[in-house]
């Protein structure tokens, strides 16, 4: 075998190697398949964390929502001395229940309530919101806000406690989580207010509905006297729980 053919043969086998070397020894063609490879795993990572950071993202809206309310009411009258002073307080006795709460309806009037529940197309819902003047002086003009808001398959409800004579202002929330992938909304049923621990619904005070709960003027039940758990009450809103309707 001549030398020229030998040579020939070397360039012909080292072709075929260059030829189907493998990728990750070519620079630049791993370089492109590594940020492909990159740009659709965080696709992905967008693609299944869309709804949960949309979800937090209108919660902390919910939350900015909540605090310019309750400064809204904190600010809506003037401060003096004797509410400086005053030792009207709400909801701080360690027996006493959460502000808010939620419960699917049962026949029972000792509903199991909640701070987070699961509920299903067609269940009644109640939402209630609980007050006792745990403080040493009687609360004057009681007002009662709810702020309601849908973010998906969950209902947070937010409930806000304030009073005349006082700067303190209180307020929590609860949970209501929809089991089901179509779209729902909430039809109202019905207000009562159960005053003084009895089970017996008792009309609003001023020829109001209970509905003023959801307006900045809030659902005023006028004086609650102090410590006596005989005054603890509940502002209860029943809410059906339908499809959407889609021709609204």
């Amino acid at each position: 075998m001549t030398d020229e053919k030998k040579q020939e043969q070397k360039r012909e086998k080292l072709e075929l190697v260059v030829l189907f070397k493998p990728f990750w020894t070519d620079p630049r063609l791993y370089a492109i398949l590594t940020g492909l490879s990159t740009v659709i795993g965080v696709a992905f990572w967008i693609g299944s964390n869309f709804q949960t950071m949309q979800f937090y993202k209108e919660r902390n809206e919910i939350i900015d929502e909540n605090r310019v309310l309750r400064d809204s009411l904190s600010n809506s009258s003037k401060r003096t001395a004797f509410r400086a002073f005053s030792k009207t307080e709400f909801n701080s006795d360690l027996r006493d229940f959460p502000v808010m709460q939620a419960a699917v309806y049962k026949d029972a009037p000792d509903v199991n309530w909640q701070p987070y529940i699961l509920a299903d197309i067609g269940n009644t819902i109640n939402l209630g919101l609980y007050y006792h003047n745990s403080g040493d002086d009687t609360a004057r003009d009681v007002k009662f806000n709810i702020n309601l808001v849908t973010v998906g398959q969950y209902v947070i409800a937010t409930g806000i406690i304030s009073c005349s004579n006082s700067d303190k202002i209180i307020s929590g929330s609860c949970l209501i989580k929809i089991n089901s992938q179509k779209e729902t909304q909430l039809d109202f049923s019905q207000a009562i207010w159960q005053k003084d621990k009895t089970f017996t619904p008792v009309p609003f005070p001023n020829y109001q509905s209970g509905l003023e709960v959801f307006t900045p003027k809030g659902l005023n039940i006028g004086d609650v006297p102090p410590k006596d758990w005989f005054y603890q009450g509940v502002i209860k809103l029943s809410y059906i729980i339908n499809e959407k309707n889609r021709l609204q």
